[in-house]
């Protein structure tokens, strides 16, 4: 009997308090992990305002019904509106080449598997002026809902500088081909200039005269 009084007095001691103390350990842990994921949620969202302050591209976020809700000055300012169009704005607003069924069919395929494209189109601002642009979008996803993110660069100049050069090179083609001469460049570029080569080759006059122009 005194070996088993002994043994009760080594067992040791517990408090009534102790499950409380788990309770609140448990608590204040759930409490920093909400704190950390909330830090965490705050910084992608600093993050994205950088982004959207800084990029020259027209960066817009789309929700899953097409509705514009947040954009940059860049974008706002290429459609000549004001920040509150966030909200009301659709993208079949503005975009002057496809209708709402294309783009749709187009952003629910992004948005389902997150992915990326790039392609060209036109945006109509607010004066109906329309302006050529290329666009990179990304399905993403933010605190469980589905955005498009998108990224509109103004191409209207580089394409007419483009339209300019092909329509200056087929002019001057067309002037080279009507000379009454032929035109070739050194052999070893074997390059011609323009048809009366092919003439001059298979039908050579005697009285040829080949003029090296520096």
């Amino acid at each position: 009997m005194e070996r088993s009084n002994d043994s009760k007095e080594s067992m040791p001691k517990t408090s009534g308090s102790e499950p409380l103390l788990m309770i609140c350990t448990t608590v204040a842990q759930l409490e920093e992990a909400q704190r950390i994921a909330q830090q965490l949620i705050e910084n992608d969202r600093k993050r994205l305002q950088t982004i959207l302050k800084t990029s020259t591209d027209g960066i817009h976020i789309l929700d899953s019904s097409g509705t514009l809700i947040e954009a940059n000055d860049a974008f706002l300012d290429m459609l000549g509106y004001d920040r509150a169009a966030l909200g009301t704005l659709h993208v079949a607003d503005w975009d002057a080449d496809r209708d709402w069924e294309s783009i749709r069919r187009d952003m629910t395929s992004l948005l389902e598997r997150c992915g990326e494209m790039t392609l060209q189109t036109r945006h109509r601002r607010r004066d109906g002026r329309v302006l050529d642009v290329e666009i990179s979008c990304r399905g993403i996803e933010l605190e469980g809902q589905r955005y498009l993110y998108a990224a509109s660069r103004d191409i209207t100049s580089r394409l007419a500088t483009e339209r300019l050069l092909r329509e200056n090179e087929s002019r001057l083609r067309s002037v080279v081909e009507s000379l009454p001469m032929t035109l070739a460049l050194p052999p070893r570029t074997s390059r011609v200039l323009n048809s009366g080569w092919k003439v001059w080759r298979s039908h050579p006059p005697s009285n040829t005269t080949v003029r090296r122009i520096p």
